[in-house]
């Protein structure tokens, strides 16, 4: 499966929602809708690039949140029992 968003250069389009994230089997769909909109960009590659940089730090923060429960290892981090490594 393949996921694409799209946005209209004429601001409306009646055949695709406009920022939905639409989930096509193949590409030859993704260029049928394309052949017959014409107005319709896809711009899911640029919230990819955009998304991957955030997810990234999403990750590390929640595997750093899962490692240390902060209020019951405070104690232990005051008597430098344990250090944080991020």
């Amino acid at each position: 499966m393949k996921y694409y968003a799209f946005k209209s250069l004429y601001g409306y389009n009646p055949s695709i929602r406009e920022g939905k994230i639409l989930a096509f089997s193949s590409k030859e769909t993704l260029k049928y809708i394309l052949e017959i909109n014409v107005d319709l960009v896809e711009i899911m590659s640029v919230f990819r690039i955009h998304f991957r940089e955030k997810a990234i730090m999403m990750n590390r923060y929640l595997k750093f949140r899962k490692k240390y429960k902060l209020p019951n290892d405070l104690f232990n981090r005051e008597l430098g029992l344990i250090t944080f490594r991020i």
